[in-house]
């Protein structure tokens, strides 16, 4: 099975990763889209779409990357 799993426990709101990786024109099966450009990250492209997500992605004012946070203890 493919996917992004922990190894160690991360606390509700810890930082998983800073999405920061090539900006493309157009979004690819595995870009993610961060304040309005598609953001390839090798990490991020194991992100599983879920229904009910432990992890979301955050935008920081001011700052094109977006931080991928736990939105519960994972």
């Amino acid at each position: 099975m493919k996917g992004l799993f922990a190894n160690e426990f991360i606390h509700k709101g810890g930082i998983i990763f800073i999405l920061k990786g090539i900006h493309l024109p157009e979004p690819t099966r595995t870009s993610i889209r961060v304040r309005g450009q598609n953001v390839e990250h090798y990490e991020g492209g194991f992100m599983n779409h879920h229904c009910n997500p432990s992890a979301e992605v955050i935008e920081i004012e001011d700052v094109i990357q977006g931080l991928v946070i736990a939105k519960k203890h994972i």
